[in-house]
């Protein structure tokens, strides 16, 4: 058995137990884009097989909870066509540290065969380019060049969690149990200040303004220098929140005015 059979095999017995656990995952449908294409080889031929041809279709990709560092996208539904060749099968998309493969058993017109690429770079969602091609040890066989993107209004997953961006509490960190201790909104795998108080409005980082910026002193560590420093923090923090939405124009005010009228920053320079 070849490496491309045995490991999609492995992957079959692998999506089979995910599923009986009751992993769910959202699949976005893939459009194929100008550059797609398929070319039938033929190894030791006198003649060439022939030209190639330019292909259409599409093909779902869903990526599945898969603890540890490897992630694994289920690719289903895959449909393309050109004016000789109709390609139609499913496989999986692996990322890990060495790279990311994708592996089909598809069906090209009436033939059975695995496609695999090798370890590429640019089989890394929205836009995905993989190059595939069946066994080397195959006389007859092809290389399929598949360059798609989301189709329209479909949405995007960029952490590839399986929560799309829109609803997903941390968009650039894996998180598909969307874990938020503090409820404030952003997740605890991406949440830099996980104690928020309930209530308080969070930047990006999940901070408040106040864990942003303590009274005592910058929360990288040491002391204000001056009043200035803790204001400036507060006015850069409070612009972030309203550009978000997340302040009115009145708040802004209010917490600034309070910010100037503190004292803090000015403790460090009453004691030297």
């Amino acid at each position: 058995m070849s490496a491309s059979k045995l490991t999609a095999s492995c992957l079959v017995t692998l999506l089979l137990a995910l599923f009986a656990a009751g992993a769910k995952a959202e699949s976005v449908r893939y459009v194929l884009g100008p550059g797609s294409s398929i070319t039938p080889l033929c190894d030791g031929c006198a003649q060439p097989a022939g030209p190639s041809e330019t292909i259409t279709g599409s093909f779902e990709l869903a990526t599945l909870p898969v603890p540890g560092r490897r992630r694994v996208s289920a690719v289903t539904s895959l449909d393309a066509r050109s004016t000789t060749f109709r390609i139609t099968g499913a496989g999986f998309l692996q990322h890990d540290d060495a790279g990311s493969r994708m592996v089909l058993e598809a069906r090209i017109n009436a033939s059975a065969v695995i496609l695999a690429s090798g370890r590429q770079p640019d089989l890394q969602p929205p836009a995905l380019t993989a190059i595939l091609s069946t066994p080397y040890e195959q006389r007859i066989g092809y290389l399929v060049v598949l360059m798609a993107q989301p189709g329209a209004g479909e949405e995007l997953d960029g952490d590839r969690d399986t929560i799309p961006d829109n609803r997903d509490n941390c968009p650039a960190e894996p998180n598909f149990d969307q874990h938020d201790n503090d409820a404030d909104g952003v997740g605890d795998a991406c949440d830099s200040c996980p104690d928020t108080p309930v209530g308080e409005p969070v930047l990006e980082s999940g901070c408040s303004i106040e864990q942003l910026c303590p009274c005592a002193g910058p929360r990288d560590g040491g002391e204000w220098t001056a009043q200035r420093g803790y204001v400036l923090c507060v006015a850069r923090a409070l612009r972030q929140l309203r550009r978000a939405g997340k302040v009115s124009r009145r708040e802004v005010v209010t917490v600034i005015r309070r910010a100037v009228h503190s004292g803090c920053g000015r403790t460090a320079l009453a004691l030297r």
